[in-house]
């Protein structure tokens, strides 16, 4: 087995999409800055069968390379490919790979006392302390958007906010928008909104069906990237994954160079403090091994495909059992828990772990520190 690093570097916008409202219709459409692991999933899963040679063939002449069905959350196993890791970005120039942090930008976790009561599940309610110890008091204020905003995190120091913020005298000055900090990105992402237009399927336009799309550009220097343990087999060696390629990924089908290479394994490391590298599966009983948490949830599902003799792999037709999974709701990546102690911490290791089917596809990963990082 060995590990290998994929590096996709996108050439023009992204889009991943996220759960819709089931009770509206939402005018604009956002991307994910990252994304789904089960995609990711998917992504190797096509890969593998492409560089092998074997999209054209049948289903009994794959499904060893890859398995027979997407991640459906049971004990399941896909192939050579033993385990993904978690998406971050890279920088090019340094090879660091960044990960989602929610930033505490001014604020400390040990300046003032919060309880704040939970539910779990079974109408009795708990309490947890979010901060302690008063000293100076700087309060959340919902309208400066770096307070706890999403920032990608080296968590030795290096943090970059995922938005660039807009660069006003530029657009005051020549009339359209521009990334602050072009030359030196502050940011990782830049929005490209474009609109658009809903059509049946004789080209008529549904003129209830305006909408927005938000896609994402990466800036210059950046790129994704996410480990995975793959085995060596017959089909597929380790020549035929060490090929850059141009590949299409993504809920609008964009376009990467992807570039893969040799990689150590990645490790948890040590200390009370966890931040969240993925979107994990947990229950509200982590909450009773943690003094602090900087959190949000996440909403899930995928899609759930069988595959039949004859049919080829990326063809959701008849041949496929196609299907989606129910409804479930992740912490988000980011996300920061704080253990109580040495004990509590590892009870709390434990427990991310505990879901082996979300934790080998990039989910429930996380980084252990001593601290809290600190800014660069």
């Amino acid at each position: 087995m060995a590990t290998y690093r994929f590096i996709l570097t996108p050439l023009d916008t992204v889009f991943f999409g996220d759960e819709k409202s089931p009770f509206k219709k939402e005018y604009i459409q956002h991307s994910r800055y990252l994304p789904q692991q089960t995609g990711v999933l998917g992504f190797v899963r096509y890969e593998a069968l492409r560089r092998a040679g074997l999209l054209g063939h049948k289903h009994n002449e794959w499904s060893e390379l890859i398995g027979d069905r997407s991640f459906n959350g049971s004990n399941q196993t896909f192939g050579v490919i033993r385990k993904i890791g978690a998406v971050g970005i890279i920088q090019k120039n340094t090879g660091e790979v960044l990960y989602p942090f929610r930033n505490p930008d001014g604020l400390s976790i040990n300046n003032v006392v919060a309880n704040v009561d939970f539910a779990d599940g079974n109408a009795s309610l708990h309490s947890l302390t979010l901060f302690e110890n008063v000293s100076q008091f700087n309060r959340y204020d919902p309208k400066d958007y770096r307070h706890f905003a999403t920032g990608f995190s080296d968590y030795s120091g290096l943090t970059k906010y995922a938005e660039c913020p807009n660069d006003e005298t530029f657009e005051n000055e020549h009339g359209f928008k521009r990334p602050k900090g072009k030359d030196k990105a502050e940011g990782i992402f830049w929005k490209d909104t474009r609109p658009g237009i809903t059509k049946n399927y004789g080209g008529v336009p549904n003129d209830e069906g305006f909408y927005k799309t938000e896609f994402m550009r990466m800036m210059p220097g950046f790129a994704f990237s996410f480990n995975a343990d793959i085995d060596d087999c017959v089909s597929l060696v380790e020549k035929d994954w060490l090929q850059a390629a141009i590949v299409r990924f993504g809920g609008d089908r964009s376009v990467f160079r992807v570039e893969v290479e040799k990689a150590e394994a990645e490790n948890s490391g040590t200390g009370n403090v966890f931040v969240l590298k993925s979107d994990t599966v947990a229950t509200n009983s982590i909450y009773e091994h943690c003094s602090s948490v900087v959190s949000e949830v996440r909403h899930f599902r995928n899609i759930r495909t069988e595959s039949k003799a004859g049919e080829n792999f990326y063809n959701k037709r008849p041949g496929y059992k196609y299907g989606g999974s129910n409804g479930r709701v992740l912490l988000a990546s980011g996300s920061i828990l704080i253990a109580k102690d040495d004990n509590s911490a590892a009870t709390l290791d434990e427990a991310l772990q505990a879901d082996k089917a979300f934790s080998n596809i990039g989910y429930n990963q996380f980084k252990r520190l001593s601290s809290l990082p600190k800014n660069k």
